[in-house]
């Protein structure tokens, strides 16, 4: 499966990037949400999304935050499609804010396991 992961954090982009190779997935590592949405922005039809999956962190430098990224990506008929997992730090009453709001969208929560994380990914493929 190809999948994106926004991820600020060099150290941990590493690690789910290994980890998943391991799985034989490929992992495309963006650190600011301007980065995935110029991959994104291409795609006019879902077929030629890059992506199988994105993988969102919702504290994110730059202009765009995580849950904007949501929105942003919520808001486009093409990568509306797209599935989405969340895997943040952040606080639990702002994991719940964006629950609520992204009902559709699992998460996961810093830290995690990898074993949880490989199983949302091949429950996710066995839906394709």
């Amino acid at each position: 499966m190809n999948i994106g992961l926004l991820e600020d954090n060099p150290a941990v982009g590493e690690y789910m990037t290994t980890a998943l190779g391991m799985f034989e997935h490929t992992v495309s590592t963006h650190t600011t949400g301007d980065s995935l949405l110029k991959v994104l922005s291409p795609a006019t039809e879902k077929h030629l999304l890059p992506y199988d999956l994105v993988i969102v962190d919702l504290n994110l430098p730059g202009s765009i935050s995580g849950e904007e990224m949501l929105t942003i990506l919520h808001a486009n008929a093409v990568t509306k499609k797209l599935p989405i997992l969340i895997v943040s730090g952040t606080h639990k009453s702002e994991l719940d804010r964006v629950s609520t709001r992204f009902p559709s969208i699992p998460i996961l929560r810093k830290p995690f396991k990898l074993q949880d994380l490989v199983q949302y990914i091949d429950n996710y493929g066995r839906k394709l």
